[in-house]
C-alpha cells in the first residue's frame, strides 16, 4: 500500500454541542461534525487522481469514499451510543 495510513485527528472532538474529527486517508481527507441526531460533512477534499462521493444512510449515518485507479477509501460515520467512525483503505 503505497500513501500514509489512515488516522484521524486526535480522535473526537467536543464542538459546540456535538463532536468533529479530520480524517486523513491515502484517497483524501473529510471532516466531520456530529450530534446524536445528525451527522454533517463539512468538507470532503480528494487527492490528486481521487473523486468523492458522499453516500447519505441516515440522517446520523454518512459515508465518504475516494476512488482512484483500482484503489478506495471509505470513512463510515455514525452515532453509535457515541460519535463512531470507521476507515476503509482498499487496494489493488
Amino acid at each position: 500500500m503505497s500513501g500514509s495510513p489512515a488516522t484521524g485527528t486526535g480522535g473526537w472532538q467536543p464542538s459546540g454541542d456535538g463532536f468533529k474529527r479530520v480524517f486523513h486517508t491515502v484517497g483524501g481527507d473529510a471532516d466531520f461534525f456530529m450530534t446524536k441526531d445528525a451527522v454533517q460533512v463539512s468538507s470532503s477534499t480528494p487527492r490528486a487522481g481521487y473523486t468523492v462521493n458522499v453516500t447519505r444512510y441516515g440522517v446520523d449515518s454518512v459515508m465518504v469514499s475516494f476512488f482512484g485507479n483500482r484503489k478506495t477509501s471509505r470513512i463510515w460515520v455514525r452515532w453509535w451510543n457515541g460519535p463512531y467512525g470507521e476507515v476503509t483503505e482498499s487496494v489493488d
